[in-house]
């Protein structure tokens, strides 16, 4: 599927030759350019799987050594979102940590928009192989549309066979505004 931009339609607009019979036409052509700017506005969803007490908004119960736990994210009806890019951040029991002892998860993860039922991989993957680690994002090879009014679940399955680890997964784009 294509998505027809501005700049497609600023295209046709210059090689259509100036004459008045083409003014309906051209006319048309300039009401698609306005309608299809938009503002792209960088935004993250989070979504926190922590063994803490108190757990606050977007957060959710760590899963136990073989369990799983789904979370979720919702995209609002305001603007859909430009998935592009995923990170993650990982501790135990939010111990100390350096650059040479950061965690990696024995964990898998299952990604499923419910807003068009076209789930992200067939399987749960593991978490490093689909989220980098914070400073070196995981890029899409294409940017993921999920539509306005979108529940996402995200759901996490520990293969620990010790620890419980707090998982912290980021989903980065972009929320699409109309101009």
């Amino acid at each position: 599927m294509k998505i027809y931009t501005a700049q497609d339609f600023q295209a046709l607009i210059s090689m259509l030759p100036n004459s008045p019979d083409n003014n309906p036409v051209y006319q048309a052509l300039a009401q698609m350019v306005a309608e299809t700017q938009v503002v792209r506005h960088p935004y993250t969803f989070e979504v926190d799987f922590s063994s803490g007490a108190g757990l606050l908004a977007g957060q959710f119960a760590a899963p136990g050594v073989g369990l799983n736990t789904p979370g979720n994210f919702l995209v609002d009806s305001s603007a859909p979102f430009m998935l592009q890019s995923l990170t993650y951040e990982a501790d135990i029991a939010g111990a100390a940590k350096t650059e040479q002892t950061n965690i990696v998860p024995n964990a898998t993860v299952f990604i499923s928009p419910q807003s068009s039922n076209r789930n992200l991989m067939n399987v749960a993957v593991p978490v490093p192989s689909l989220f980098g680690r914070g400073r070196a994002k995981a890029y899409l090879h294409e940017a993921y549309w999920l539509p306005a009014n979108t529940n996402v679940t995200v759901t996490l399955y520990n293969f620990e066979a010790v620890n419980t680890n707090n998982i912290r997964l980021s989903f980065h784009g972009y929320r699409l505004y109309s101009n």
